[in-house]
């Protein structure tokens, strides 16, 4: 009952971060005030975790298509001057992750949803259990990554030959990583300290949870989060361009990024409840990237493009959509009832707090409200009864 509840929470907040992105955040796909951090900061070491399968998922993450790193121009300017410091001190910046996409992230909640995918917690998360991961905080529906001046990064020594002893390794999840853990030697907390010190003195600022994270204190994008894909076309001459958020969805991208994530829920099955919730996840992503709650001078196009998407596709998977659509609808009607039930197991964790925002957030089911009672009515409300 509770990674149920916990599945059910995570598509809740996704939901309530469209309202709240509606009201306070901008999606973009304009890469123009990026630059590629090879060119930016030609001093430094690129490890691109995401890119390859060494990180918590295991997997080569959604939207990272080449081993690169991008910036904003004015956080790459300051970490090029962050290279100039410690390179004088005999050091190299080493990057394992800068800008990261929109989609990178709702594959980490996708992934948070699979309870039983745990390859990589003997590396990454030993001391925690994966339903904790995102009521602790640890995964969330957005990153500051994804607003492009945030970096993660160590040291790499030129003498050694080496990467600097941190006493923790990239991505671990547990106090090891906070950088004041006092339960590591004096050499690698004075380690911590040297890059932290360089971070600080050029306009970054730290993370109270991972010594490796940094982020530009006067980020030019504080409330946009940008969506494009990081490959070299991205950032290629005017940079990566695509038609604003609230322009209605294509036909095609209605089949591919609405009704196929519904149809893989099978009502009644082992497993269905969480096929819904990571199904409600995708559509909900889906939806993000279209700006759906902005949408009134395109709402009938919006529409009549998912009415033409769903009669394209053949009868089976009309009716697997539709069953998938009511399973969703149908446990996140149910959530809260099964949250306040079982609210005892929340408080034991001391995490009930932290759910009780998710869950009675009002805009939580305003959103889902929206997505229940207009995204897919299909022009005909006896399609989604």
């Amino acid at each position: 009952m509770m990674k149920r509840i916990l599945a059910l929470a995570l598509c809740l907040a996704l939901l309530g971060g469209f309202a709240a992105l509606a009201e306070d955040v901008t999606l973009s796909r304009d890469a123009s005030d990026f630059v590629l951090l090879s060119e930016a900061v030609p001093d430094a070491i690129l490890e691109i975790r995401y890119y390859s399968t060494y990180n918590f998922v295991g997997d080569r993450i959604d939207g990272y298509e080449e081993p690169l790193a991008f910036l904003t121009k004015e956080a790459a300017q300051a970490l090029r001057e962050v290279s100039d410091d410690v390179v004088s001190q005999g050091y190299r910046l080493k990057i394992y992750d800068a800008y990261r996409p929109q989609m990178a992230v709702t594959n980490f909640m996708n992934w948070a949803l699979d309870m039983d995918d745990v390859r990589m917690k003997e590396y990454f998360y030993p001391e925690l259990d994966k339903d904790v991961l995102f009521p602790q905080g640890y995964i969330a529906e957005h990153s500051g990554h994804s607003r492009g001046s945030t970096v993660d990064l160590t040291l790499f020594d030129m003498t050694t030959e080496k990467e600097v002893d941190m006493g923790g390794t990239f991505d671990y999840f547990g106090e090891l990583s906070h950088p004041d853990f006092t339960g590591i030697t004096e050499e690698q907390y004075a380690n911590r300290m040297i890059l932290r010190e360089a971070m600080l003195a050029h306009g970054f600022k730290p993370l109270a949870e991972e010594w490796w994270h940094f982020t530009l204190a006067d980020e030019p994008f504080p409330d946009t989060y940008f969506t494009f894909p990081v490959n070299s076309d991205s950032v290629a001459d005017e940079g990566f361009q695509s038609s604003e958020p609230g322009e209605a969805p294509t036909i095609d991208e209605f089949v591919e990024g609405y009704f196929a994530p519904l149809a893989i829920v099978e009502e009644g099955t082992a497993g269905a409840s969480l096929k819904a919730a990571q199904a409600a996840a995708d559509v909900c992503a889906f939806a993000m990237g279209h700006g759906m709650w902005d949408v009134e001078e395109n709402m009938q196009t919006m529409r009549d493009n998912m009415l033409a998407a769903f009669e394209s596709l053949d009868a089976d998977t009309q009716a697997r959509a539709l069953e998938g659509f009511n399973a969703v609808r149908a446990l996140l009607d149910d959530c809260l009832e099964d949250y306040e039930a079982n609210r005892a197991v929340f408080e034991d964790a001391g995490v009930a707090e932290t759910m009780d925002e998710v869950m009675y957030d009002p805009l939580n089911r305003l959103a889902w409200e929206n997505l229940r009672d207009h995204t897919l009515t299909m022009g005909n409300d006896e399609n989604v009864g």
